[in-house]
């Protein structure tokens, strides 16, 4: 059955989880990249040991299928799909994200409370890829 828009009614529960087709983390970011005109440069660190022991067991959207998140990575979006339910294009959802991160829908406290976090990856990312660099060698 129908609503009024044309859209399947139903009280299932679906992943509606992409990305569509199967991609790898750096092809995600690389790709996400794309959304702004910015030069980027990435580094991949491949190592889960060295990124706990350096207070990074996860970046979303990267998530060390593990203990409580060992289903994360795993979800299927199989039933979504085959009850209608499509994809939004990366770079419309990289863009919504940035501009409601610094619309007037969060406060600066909030955003503070995330990016000024001391243990944040964004705070140490340069300590994190120096400590890389002499790492990996």
């Amino acid at each position: 059955m129908d609503d009024q828009d044309g859209r399947r009614k139903t009280n299932r529960h679906l992943n509606a989880v992409g990305p569509e087709k199967k991609q790898t983390m750096m092809g995600f970011v690389e790709e996400a990249s794309k959304s702004f005109d910015v030069e980027s440069k990435f580094t991949k660190i491949d190592d889960g040991k060295f990124l706990k022991e350096n207070g990074v067991p996860y970046l979303v959207p990267w998530i060390n299928p593990e203990g409580n998140n060992y289903g994360s990575s795993r979800a299927s979006n199989k039933k979504g799909k085959k009850a209608g339910l499509t994809f939004r294009d990366l770079h419309d959802s990289m863009k919504d994200t940035y501009q409601w991160w610094y619309s007037d829908a969060l406060t600066d406290e909030r955003r503070n409370k995330f990016e000024q976090k001391p243990d944040s990856v964004l705070l140490n990312e340069k300590s994190i890829l120096e400590k890389w660099k002499t790492y990996k060698k």
